[in-house]
């Protein structure tokens, strides 16, 4: 019985922090928004796909002509084991 006079303020102050914590991302906009950022989602990987293949087909033309940059060197995957 002597636990509750100290567990009972204890969820009380938790609670409060949580409602205060749930006020401040109320009055700083975090839910004004809440359908974009699932558009959003999908539509920065079609981007970044894009971004990613014309990095790789300019990197292989370079590597093609014989140019070559540190960039390029530093993207390069590792290859792992011995080469014949």
């Amino acid at each position: 019985m002597n636990v509750l006079y100290f567990l009972v303020p204890i969820a009380l102050l938790l609670a409060g922090a949580g409602a205060l914590a749930f006020r401040w991302a109320v009055n700083d906009g975090q839910f004004d928004d809440l359908e974009s950022p699932a558009y959003r989602m999908l539509i920065d990987d079609e981007k970044q796909f894009d971004q990613t293949r014309s990095a790789n087909s300019q990197r292989e033309a370079n590597r093609d002509s014989g140019k070559t940059s540190l960039a390029d060197l530093a993207n390069e995957p590792v290859k792992k084991g011995f080469s014949e």
